[in-house]
Formats: structure tokens, C-alpha cells, sequence
């Protein structure tokens, strides 16, 4: 069997809890994906099957959209809601504040640091392991670009929903704590 299969992944697993479901049903066959989901993300995972596992590098090198929440007020050590609270402060930010925030990263080319809660390999150990671990994690900054980042919604309750379109690599938790480093507030991904 070759080929690749669309799944809507929901939130709560990981992408390789698809992939290992997915070896139950067809087996003896090589399975891969073209790009990992976080466990709290849904939405569109790309699984090749046999040959088409080939195509990884070519599906992976495009540019891919995202929608999210944000939530401003609190610090997580994973840069989204799944992790623990460092620290929590009451955001001062204002509707303007915000669209400055949003058109700064519009159209960026950038150095990101990837959150230490990622799949990673540091020395041969994956970073979300270590810092699990509490071991001091290092990750260095990769280069993406932020080809699109729009308000989908009024920022209400601390939160405000987006749009992005960015390039490989590029971590939207991290895009999200950038953004709120950039307003000088607490920020982490919510959905």
C-alpha cells in the first residue's frame, strides 16, 4: 500500500498516537507524516504510507496556515496552556497595542527559539524528555518567516484569535509568546 492520508487530528493526542493507531490497521507497511502537531492542536495531519513516505521533504517544505487563540496573562513553560503557569501578571494591552503587535510580525523574516516542550533532539534526546526531566533544555534560534499574522477576532477576556501563514519550523507557540514578549506582556497558545 502508497499513498498519503488526510486525518483531522483532534486535540488531546499526538501525532504520533495517529501514526501508532494508524500501524494496527495497515500492517507491515512503512508509515510516516509531513509535519508534527502539537498535542493540543486540531486540525489537518498529512500521513504517507509506504513510497509516498518519499515525499515528506517536499510536502514539509512549503509554507502551512494556522488559526489559534492567544491568551495573554500568564507565563507556560511549554508556551501554551497544556503547560505550567511560571508566572501570571493582569495584561495591560489595548485593541491598538495588539494590531501594532500583529502588523510588527506581518511579513517577518525572523530567529525563533523553539519552546523546550518540542521533539526536538538535543544530544540525541528529545527536548520535551529533558526539560521533563528538568534538565536545563538549549534550544537554538531557527529561522522562519511569518509570511501572514492577522486578528481573526476582538481581543476580549485576555484572549484574541489569529490567523497565521509561516514557514516550516515554525512553532506557533513560540509565535505567540514572541508576540507577546514583542507587547511586553504574557502570552501563550490557547487553541
Amino acid at each position: 500500500m502508497n499513498g498519503i492520508i488526510l486525518i483531522d487530528k483532534p486535540s488531546g493526542i499526538t501525532s504520533y498516537d495517529v501514526i501508532r493507531r494508524l500501524k494496527t490497521i495497515i500492517k507491515g507497511h512503512k508509515i510516516g507524516h509531513a509535519g508534527t502537531l502539537d498535542p493540543l492542536a486540531s486540525g489537518l495531519l498529512i500521513i504517507l504510507v509506504g513510497r509516498a513516505t518519499k515525499l515528506s521533504g517536499l510536502l514539509m517544505a512549503d509554507h502551512k496556515t494556522y488559526t489559534g487563540t492567544i491568551l495573554f496573562g500568564h507565563n507556560y513553560d511549554s508556551y501554551d496552556v497544556d503547560g505550567t503557569i511560571i508566572e501570571s501578571k493582569t495584561p495591560t494591552i489595548s485593541s491598538s497595542d495588539l494590531d501594532r503587535g500583529f502588523q510588527h510580525f506581518n511579513n517577518l523574516t525572523y530567529d525563533q527559539v523553539p519552546p523546550i516542550y518540542s521533539a526536538l533532539k538535543v544530544d540525541g534526546k528529545k527536548a520535551y524528555e529533558l526539560a521533563r526531566s528538568n534538565e536545563e533544555v538549549v534550544l537554538k534560534p531557527r529561522t522562519v518567516t511569518i509570511n501572514k499574522f492577522v486578528k481573526t477576532s476582538e481581543y476580549k477576556n485576555y484572549e484574541v484569535s489569529f490567523l497565521a501563514d509561516v514557514s516550516k519550523q515554525t512553532y506557533i507557540r513560540s509565535l505567540a509568546y514572541d508576540l507577546g514578549c514583542y507587547l511586553g506582556e504574557f502570552a501563550a497558545l490557547k487553541a
